[in-house]
């Protein structure tokens, strides 16, 4: 923006940091789960994690808008792919 006084390498830099968001333990835990079976349906990751079926579709929509969790195929039998590009 002109005259706001602020670098265009530091507005990028802002940017990025707004983007990134550090994955919390739940969300670890699921990557974790799917790095083990990509195959998992949330209803078993729930088991696993010891928290609801809806707590752990929550934290796949977030790890879905970050970017790094994707389905391949189709509901059933799909699978779960990890983005490895940042």
């Amino acid at each position: 923006m002109f005259g706001s006084g602020e670098k265009s390498s530091e507005r990028i830099s802002k940017d990025i940091e707004q983007k990134q968001k550090k994955v919390g333990k739940t969300a670890q835990k699921i990557i974790d789960l799917v790095i083990s079976d990509p195959t998992i349906s949330a209803e078993a990751m729930a088991y696993k994690i010891g928290i609801s079926q809806r707590a752990v579709e929550k934290q796949i929509a977030n790890l879905r808008e970050m970017e790094i969790l994707t389905r391949k195929g189709a509901k059933l039998g799909g699978y779960w792919y990890i983005n490895t590009k940042p």
